[in-house]
């Protein structure tokens, strides 16, 4: 059997060190075949690919000329990438003029061919001259056209993958606020639909410039056989079915917005289902949303067929466009011309050459009328999701704070009125801060400024770069609690685990779980209870915080609020002021039982307004009155002991 041979892991991609000759013939691809008529072929036999084509190298092109196209006052994504791919265009556009160009030379070369063919006068050398131009033109379109397709299509695939790759990137550095402007279905689209559109389009891309130049030289070709009226009919026809084409191009970009539109709603309808499918079943609901499913369905199938009308007119247009131009030109011929005759040369000179210009003219205009308004719908829609607002966050060193806030005001992206008003506020390694006050009062708002979520537009809010976040509503993806603690990480510190499980009071919990560690969690948790959900995502943090070189900023925006007494005494003495104790932690709560552990509280009134930043006891009256700690707020020591037997 025959076995590949390990690549070494410097040793060049096949496709860097082949020759031109390779190149041109695919002869580095041979190693391969043979392995793949043996046996079939596994992922371990597939051999590296090109340095450019590279993943991480194409997206950090995409993403440098995004970046730099954003900074003028109209950007434009396909200029963008158009700058991006610019060598391999130029390449790619000379390639398919040489290929196209050969076409229509082999057709015009036919005529003197045939000709000499006809008069059979004897003259072996005329013929052989002839006929060695009509072979060096066919070698010539054989290796220009696959050299060509294949440039364009490897274009092709590197956008869509580059692009993929970069809308992840952007979407993790997306204000949260920013993504709920676009629903999930138009984030999903983007990737599963949009993308793809590169791969449709590139094989056509060059068509238009290359039929223009195309038809110019044949023009003047077919008038040398049939004179320019004649010629002149022939190609109006060529290019009337053409310009219907490019009409049903429009309506076909018009069916693609209006597709795309209806696809969203049909994918965001779906997902609100199956989020909400408890309520569903409970409620007995399932034939009215299938109703609703079915009705945006219909809606989305009749755009779609109407595309398909306008994809098989168009084909119709492409197979009958060849047959018309050569009845055009004849009729216009013989009624111009009375009494000439055209010679077998002639005649199959001319349906050579009207031939040739509808594989270019009409296949690959009519496709580019397809496909480009297609592509330019999908990369308008990619850009509109590029210029959503980022994170912006300020850092400062880790060596003096973790996060400083000096009359900082926050404010929500296009609100009328500030979240937090004047917060001063200084964390370094080993503090924990409180921001206390009451419901509402913008404490979740500092926290998310801190992350670069909200605008701070006063003051100043630094923050260190290293951070780890426990939102309000734990966020659970559909995996292992052992994936949702460690985010999937490849390699498992299993002491930072352990220590985390501990702190959060987890290990109980895994001990009742049926799989352990390992048992699968739903989408969203859903077989966890909320208090559950909070702790797993306080062992993230945990988790992060023990396998980071530099101590964190800790970000907990009231993690304790789901759970009960007993199990938040734990999570304050064994996270909190525990395995949390060596990051600089920020604890947003209304809770009045941490405020005099805390090592300073910075205590917001109901409109957002700081009313002081200091140790508990050095507060000022209106501050204390909001969050003074009475006796009737102390729990039962005797209840804490009694449950810390359980939790422990």
């Amino acid at each position: 059997m025959c076995k590949p041979a390990e690549p070494a892991d410097d040793a060049p991609a096949p496709y860097d060190a082949a020759s031109l000759w390779s190149r041109l013939t695919y002869r580095y691809a041979l190693p391969l075949f043979r392995v793949g008529v043996q046996r079939p072929l596994q992922i371990d036999d597939l051999p590296s690919i090109a340095t450019r084509d590279e993943l991480p190298d194409v997206t950090r092109r995409i993403v440098e000329a995004w970046e730099l196209e954003s900074q003028k006052p109209k950007p434009s994504l396909p200029w963008a990438l158009a700058r991006c791919m610019r060598r391999d265009l130029v390449l790619s556009g000379l390639l398919f003029l040489l290929d196209f160009g050969a076409l229509v030379a082999q057709a015009a070369l036919l005529r003197p061919f045939v000709n000499w063919l006809a008069r059979s006068t004897g003259n072996a050398g005329g013929g052989f001259w002839r006929a060695a131009l009509i072979v060096i033109a066919g070698l010539t379109n054989l290796f220009a056209h696959h050299a060509a397709f294949f440039m364009v299509m490897r274009i092709g695939w590197n956008l869509r993958l580059g692009m993929t790759v970069a809308l992840q990137k952007k979407l993790l550095r997306t204000r949260a606020a920013e993504v709920s402007r676009v629903s999930t279905g138009f984030i999903v689209s983007l990737v599963t639909n949009d993308c793809q559109r590169f791969d449709n389009l590139l094989p056509f891309l060059h068509a238009p410039w290359v039929s223009a130049i195309l038809i110019v030289v044949a023009y003047f070709l077919i008038s040398n056989i049939v004179g320019y009226a004649a010629a002149a009919a022939g190609l109006s026809v060529l290019l009337v079915s053409v310009a219907i084409q490019a009409r049903l191009g429009f309506v076909f970009k018009k069916l693609r917005a209006k597709t795309a539109t209806r696809t969203d709603g049909r994918v965001r309808l779906i997902s609100e289902l199956l989020n909400g499918i408890l309520s569903v079943k409970a409620f007995a609901w399932e034939e009215p949303c299938l109703e609703a499913v079915a009705a945006a369905r219909s809606k989305e199938a009749s755009t779609v067929l109407r595309a398909q009308w306008c994809r098989s007119l168009t084909a119709a247009l492409y197979f009958s466009t060849t047959a018309m131009s050569v009845f055009a030109t004849y009729a216009v011929y013989f009624r111009t011309q009375r009494g000439e005759k055209l010679s077998v040369g002639d005649v199959t000179s001319l349906v050579a050459l009207l031939n040739a210009l509808r594989q270019i003219v009409s296949f690959g205009c009519a496709y580019f009328a397809m496909a480009g308004p297609e592509c330019l719908v999908a990369v308008r829609r990619m850009q509109r999701f590029l210029e959503l607002d980022e994170c912006a966050r300020v850092p400062v060193p880790v060596d003096e704070h973790l996060l400083r806030a000096d009359g900082a005001t926050v404010a929500w992206p296009r609100a009328s009125h500030p979240a937090v008003l004047d917060a001063c506020c200084a964390v370094k390694p080993g503090q924990v801060i409180v921001v206390a006050g009451p419901v509402g009062c913008g404490k979740s708002s500092l926290l998310q400024a801190s992350l670069g979520e909200l605008d701070v537009t006063a003051g100043k809010l630094e923050s260190s770069r290293g951070v780890v976040y426990a939102p309000q509503s734990a966020w659970i993806f559909s995996g292992t609690l052992l994936e949702n603690v460690t985010l999937g990480a490849q390699k498992i510190d299993r002491r930072a685990f352990d220590r985390a499980v501990e702190a959060c009071a987890l290990r109980v919990d895994i001990d009742n779980l049926e799989h352990g560690e390992q048992t699968l969690l739903g989408e969203r948790g859903v077989n966890l209870s909320g208090g559950q959900k909070a702790r797993v995502g306080l062992a993230r943090c945990v988790y992060a915080s023990e396998v980071s070189l530099a101590a964190p900023l800790a970000l907990l925006d009231d993690p304790l609020a789901a759970v009960d007494p007993a199990v938040g005494k734990h999570l304050l003495d064994a996270c909190v002021f525990g395995a949390l104790k060596k990051c600089g932690v920020v604890l947003a709560t209304h809770s009045r039982q941490v405020l005099q552990r805390a090592d300073a509280v910075l205590v917001l009134d109901a409109n957002g307004t700081a009313l002081g930043f200091s140790k508990w006891h050095n507060l000022p009256e209106e501050a204390l009155a909001l969050v003074r700690v009475d006796d009737d707020d102390d729990v039962d020591e005797e209840v804490v002991e009694a449950k810390d037997v359980i939790v422990s």
